[in-house]
């Protein structure tokens, strides 16, 4: 598992757990967020990284910092043709 992957899991385990904790379910989440919910369950299993943008609907949607959401690492940006990211902050 490639550092990638290992973030997309952390990342998604941590969206899951703050859903979780506003009482929320997925449908409920994607509409305070302004998203879908199928959007939502592919950030939830891990099959999509999201871009800055959606993070921030996601972390402001569950009150909580983007950084809480996603993993911090030393390069601030990644870019792979199957995947991309790139995060300001």
């Amino acid at each position: 598992m490639d550092k990638i992957d290992e973030d997309l899991k952390v990342f998604a385990q941590r969206l899951v757990a703050a859903r979780i904790r506003k009482g929320w379910g997925p449908r409920e989440f994607a509409k305070q967020a302004l998203t879908y919910a199928s959007l939502v369950s592919l950030y939830e299993s891990g099959r999509r990284t999201p871009m800055a943008s959606d993070l921030s609907a996601l972390a402001n949607a569950l009150g909580v910092r983007q950084d809480d959401l996603w993993p911090p690492r030393t390069t601030t940006s990644l870019n792979r043709t199957t995947r991309s990211f790139w995060r300001p902050w």
